[in-house]
């Protein structure tokens, strides 16, 4: 039986992944588990709009096993829609992505597919120092749809700024939407780039991201240089997976160690309020959900509320020669979706003066029950301004596999500190779903699905009885152990499992042979390989291009036409009027359908 709260800790059976930029070194996917002895991981690295390589490796547990991404699969070119790199297996495990750059690294955990969401506010950073002719910050957003088709509405709410999607150059103006449909299984890439000035770039933060279905969102930024060709490679990065709007909450504790803090608050327009240390508004009249935390030094821990749930972002940077130079970001968990458990790879930094430090936040009463690796360790506790139930552990640990426990809920985090550099890390949360839908009726083992609407995922194993003890039986089942050697991955089969059928809606595990095909794909000789045909779209091929644009589609998941329709232009807002569309109520009639 596999409870939800395993997966809550970032453990799951289905990632997804997707780079940017141009980087120097190869990214390490570093892969753990602690429930199954022994696990195979399969890892589907794409090569074109159709061909993926598939690698496998074995997992033991509690040990970390590392993968090396070549840097010839990399390609940061924004394309319409890009293949994301898919990461599967039987039993839950866990991905912390290590990105090494000429000047710092960063690391990031992969939040897994069932843990994707519909509503994100999005982060990213600004360089406000000078730096030389030629250097150039990029400001990204990757958005990865899940196992359906997606309709992604994007609000961009600072000032006129440069971005660039899906091939093309466009300003967006103030609160102007983008609109776009995506298959499933794939990356659409939101960025904006330009020389860093002494007044910083114009940023992506606050942009309101909402999906139809559920989709995961990566948020970086990273300064580097332009060849004379136009790659844009990364020299320094900051990168982070977002949470989803249900992990949103309205009381946070805030925890200052060697680094200034800046504290971005989202969604936009949210009061932020503490009685415990003193929060200035940012300077920048566009990024009103920005602060800067001044705390005393006898007050290095806060409460931080929000008059409506929020995500918060602890900005870490140091004072450069000529301003600021920022160096990494954490999303700040509220304290509802503190967990009981927690499991990650501390990762072991070269740098010169680096550390591990774990910060634990702990109800005063009862952190003696607390344990890490089966132990007690030595904190520092420390007082949190404002509060009388909780308080802050401080202590250092080594490089590698770890595991902390407790009876009652706790927040953990864990800093990589250097002489260069400063890398954050959430090391888990637990997820509060907001609604949930009875899908028992189409229920398939190993789905990811909370079919019962229970709290839980895949908690029944196919054994007639009531496992979960809610009094419905076999009613959300995990794959069967039994199989676990026979069966392949979601998504794959053959010889090793090394063949994707992603196109397919349920294909068999050992031929791949497919029923139904995805929307843009046509059925022959049972399989989902082809396309549809030109001037056809949609399920079964059965959308005519020709009769909706006029001419061939964009692609063959909507039939995207090429260029705006009357009818759209006709629903456009006057230019007056688009800065008081509300984010939460955008519909399709407010905007026009962006090819």
């Amino acid at each position: 039986m596999q409870q939800l709260a395993d997966s809550q800790t970032a453990l799951g059976r289905y990632f997804l992944l997707h780079f940017a930029c141009e980087l120097h070194h190869e990214p390490v996917l570093q892969i753990y588990t602690y429930l199954a002895q022994e696990i195979r991981v399969s890892i589907f690295i794409p090569k074109d709009d159709s061909q993926e390589d598939a690698q496998h490796m074995t997992v033991q547990k509690s040990l970390v096993s590392e993968y090396q991404i070549p840097l010839e699969y990399l390609n940061w070119q924004i394309e319409t829609y890009q293949k994301p790199f898919k990461l599967s297996a039987k039993y839950l495990f866990g991905v912390t992505v290590l990105m090494y750059a000429q000047v710092s690294s960063g690391s990031f955990m992969l939040i897994p597919l069932q843990n994707f969401g519909t509503s994100y506010y999005a982060v990213t950073l600004d360089y406000d120092n000078v730096v030389s002719n030629g250097t150039y910050l990029l400001n990204f957003l990757l958005v990865m749809s899940g196992l359906d088709e997606v309709r992604l509405t994007v609000n961009v709410v600072g000032q006129d700024i440069n971005i660039t999607y899906c091939n093309k150059d466009k300003v967006l103006e103030y609160c102007e939407a983008i609109v776009v449909d995506m298959p499933r299984l794939v990356v659409f890439t939101l960025m904006e780039c330009s020389p860093t000035v002494v007044n910083g770039s114009k940023l992506l933060s606050g942009t309101h991201i909402k999906a139809t279905d559920v989709v995961g969102v990566i948020s970086g930024s990273c300064r580097g240089s332009r060849s004379d060709a136009g790659v844009l490679s990364c020299d320094e990065n900051a990168i982070g997976m977002l949470l989803p709007e249900p992990s949103y909450g309205e009381e946070f504790v805030v925890f200052q160690s060697q680094a200034i803090i800046k504290l971005l608050v989202d969604p936009i327009n949210t009061i932020a309020n503490t009685n415990s240390c003193q929060l200035v508004d940012s300077d920048n009249p566009e990024q009103r959900n920005e602060f800067i935390l001044d705390m005393s030094p006898a007050q290095q821990h806060c409460i931080l509320t929000t008059d409506k749930p929020a995500s918060v972002y602890l900005v870490y940077y140091r004072k450069e020669c000529g301003g600021l130079e920022y160096l990494d970001f954490l999303s700040l968990l509220p304290t509802s979706v503190y967990f009981q458990r927690y499991v990650w790879r501390a990762l072991k930094l070269s740098d010169a003066g680096s550390k591990i430090t774990l910060f634990v936040i702990c109800r005063d009463q009862d952190r003696e029950q607390l344990l890490v690796d089966d132990k007690q360790l030595e904190y520092v506790w420390q007082d949190i301004a404002g509060s009388s139930l909780w308080k802050l552990g401080v202590t250092e640990i080594t490089e590698g596999f770890h595991m902390a426990n407790h009876t009652s809920e706790f927040g953990a985090y864990i800093i990589y500190t250097s002489d260069s550099t400063t890398t954050l890390n959430i090391l888990g949360y637990n997820l509060v779903y907001m609604s949930c839908e009875d899908t028992v009726h189409l229920m398939l083992p190993g789905d990811l699905v909370d079919n019962d609407c229970d709290g839980t995922v895949d908690e029944e194993i196919l054994n007639n009885q009531d496992d979960d003890k809610d009094t419905k039986i076999d009613e959300d089942l995990a794959m069967s152990e039994s199989t676990d050697q026979q069966e392949c991955p979601p998504m794959t089969f053959g010889p090793n499992c090394s063949i994707s059928c992603a196109n397919c809606k349920n294909c068999d595990k050992e031929t791949g042979t497919c029923s139904q095909c995805s929307s843009g794909f046509q059925l022959e000789q049972n399989h989902c390989d082809k396309e549809c045909p030109d001037m056809t779209f949609g399920e079964n091929c059965s959308g005519n291009c020709y009769s909706k644009c006029g001419e061939d589609c964009l692609d063959r998941i909507y039939g995207s036409c090429s260029r705006l329709s009357i009818s759209n232009l006709q629903d456009l807002p006057a230019k007056n009027e688009v800065k008081n569309i509300r984010l939460d109520t955008l519909n399709k009639s407010d905007v026009p359908l962006l090819a």
